[in-house]
């Protein structure tokens, strides 16, 4: 009697071809992309926009380099979207900008989450999206707006 011996089937990640839009059809696109961040209400379309329009596209790869920018580091930040959402969880960020479409985006990694950011430059919005590293399909969507620090205003009184 012999034992058959088991083969285990290791399922490897084969990245897609990369689109071929020029540097105009991704600007058109930039423009719808850039009214949904501001007025779609289901994240998910914005998120699924952002992927299907610029993910895998080769100008937006060629264009994009890293990007130090304050601001979008600071959203990313432990003291903010996602350190108070994901309280203790470290996140790898992987940040760019593309000039050329005015686009900061990037990826976001921990041991048990991997999402996506974006936003457009000058603009006081931007979108994130987190789901879980497991077989769930959870997907957390987050709209932000960035409000300068001195545009609070006072109701007076003392401290």
């Amino acid at each position: 009697m012999t034992t058959a011996s088991k083969r285990v089937r290791v399922q490897t990640f084969y990245p897609s071809p990369l689109g071929e839009a020029s540097l105009e059809e991704l600007q058109r696109r930039s423009v719808a992309l850039r009214r949904a961040i501001l007025h779609e209400r289901e994240l998910k379309n914005v998120v699924d926009a952002f992927h299907d329009g610029f993910a895998n596209e080769d100008l937006v790869h060629r264009f994009s380099r890293p990007t130090e920018d304050p601001t979008f580091h600071a959203l990313l930040g432990d003291d903010c979207i996602l350190g108070l959402r994901y309280r203790g969880e470290v996140f790898e960020k992987k940040l760019f900008h593309c000039p050329e479409l005015r686009l900061f985006h990037g990826c976001l990694l921990s041991t048990r989450h991997i999402g996506c950011a974006f936003q457009f430059e000058g603009d006081t919005k931007g979108v994130i999206a987190v789901s879980t590293l497991s077989a769930s399909a959870m997907v957390d969507y987050f709209r932000y707006s960035i409000v300068p620090a001195n545009s609070f205003s006072s109701r007076g009184g003392r401290a």
